[in-house]
């Protein structure tokens, strides 16, 4: 239990120190504030993430010090990779892809696209770091640290994990429609930048 509280309080933490990361997002650039977010912030998200705390509660689950080592160091797996390719993303735009990412020049495509009012405009594809290995790391970080948290309840039952089967649901469907907005957006830049980071979430496998 007091695994599990301590590395939820760092989550939740760990949002609000650095919330403005959110607002560049794709569901906080483009989501309006209709039923998806009001139901996901105001009903889903806080009894997907109580769900641990509630089942341990109920069932009181001692793991051995192998277990629970495991347990942090996936979780400290699953968060440094979200962040840092957060702070990637971030580092990359806020310097216009002037910068350098694992010691080396960040790697780019300059993707175009068109604006309603038929204004041509410029974006930049990062392809260094975390996103020169996958196209959506930052997903694959949270369904990491998302999965340590369910682990910590042990192995009695599939219910404290249900947090994480929804979690891997969502993520996959989020990468299916990030990639689709982002193929209508900029069209054969977006397949350049298929071409150069060829996986989704996982090198070699998915």
């Amino acid at each position: 239990m007091v695994a599990v509280v301590t590395l939820r309080v760092f989550v939740v933490v760990d949002f609000f120190i650095n919330e403005l990361w959110f607002f560049h997002t794709l569901d906080g650039m483009y989501e309006s504030f209709g039923f998806y977010n009001i139901y996901g912030f105001s009903a889903m998200m806080p009894v997907l993430w109580s769900l641990q705390t509630q089942y341990l509660a109920k069932r009181p689950e001692e793991l051995s010090t192998i277990a629970l080592t495991s347990v942090i160091l996936l979780f400290l797996a699953g968060w440094l990779i979200r962040f840092s390719a957060d702070y990637q993303k971030m580092k990359f735009r806020q310097t216009g892809g002037e910068c350098r990412i694992w010691g080396n020049k960040a790697n780019k495509i300059r993707a175009s696209y068109q604006t309603a009012d038929g204004k041509l405009c410029h974006s930049l594809l990062l392809c260094s770091g975390w996103w020169g290995l996958a196209r959506h790391a930052n997903y694959t970080g949270s369904a990491m640290y998302t999965l340590a948290l369910c682990a910590a309840c042990g192995r009695g039952g599939i219910f404290p994990y249900t947090e994480a089967i929804i979690v891997g649901g969502i993520v996959i469907h989020r990468c299916y429609r990030d990639e689709g907005k982002c193929a209508a957006k900029y069209g054969k830049d977006w397949d350049e930048y298929c071409r150069q980071v060829q996986w989704r979430m996982i090198p070699g496998i998915y």
